[in-house]
């Protein structure tokens, strides 16, 4: 895919004359919106929304996070988002058309939108590792801390989907 890209975007330009540049983008429009709001819903940027922290502050408290790659379908579960029978659901789906993890769950109705933007945000960035690391580095002051964890758990994590009855 990524050979074949670059290969069309080279007889692309030779086609309209030399010395140019072409691009191309190999994300989807689906994928880009879900890598923005998951971005969106981080725990640093809530910080910094929330005028509790500075990019540079929270930059430097991002430095002392390990990084710690879960997969969506362990955290979902983790979350009590999905059950270990709708993982193996997506998984098993996922190795018949090599979709993404979250397209299928998105597909199968397993996941909704919300949800899987918040395992994104998680995938990349552990909240509860950035507080940490903030209350080390003295950036607030602890009680701030546990507060703003538990204020932006509250207003981000997915309720589960209430079944109307």
């Amino acid at each position: 895919c990524l050979v074949a890209a670059a290969d069309e975007a080279l007889y692309e330009a030779k086609h309209h004359g030399r010395n140019q540049i072409r691009l191309r983008i190999l994300i989807g429009d689906q994928d880009r919106r879900l890598r923005q709001l998951a971005m969106q819903r981080r725990f640093s940027r809530w910080l910094v929304q929330h005028e509790l922290l500075d990019i540079p502050t929270v930059s430097r408290a991002l430095l002392q996070c390990p990084a710690d790659h879960v997969r969506i379908g362990e955290l979902a579960q983790r979350q009590r988002i999905l059950d270990d029978e709708q993982v193996r659901q997506i998984l098993h789906d996922q190795r018949q058309n090599g979709e993404r993890f979250g397209e299928v769950g998105l597909r199968l109705g397993l996941l909704t939108e919300e949800q899987l933007t918040y395992l994104l945000a998680l995938q990349q960035e552990n909240p509860r590792a950035l507080a940490i690391a903030i209350a080390r580095l003295g950036l607030l002051n602890p009680q701030a801390v546990t507060e703003s964890l538990e204020r932006y758990l509250k207003e981000t994590v997915p309720q589960p989907e209430t079944v109307p009855g």
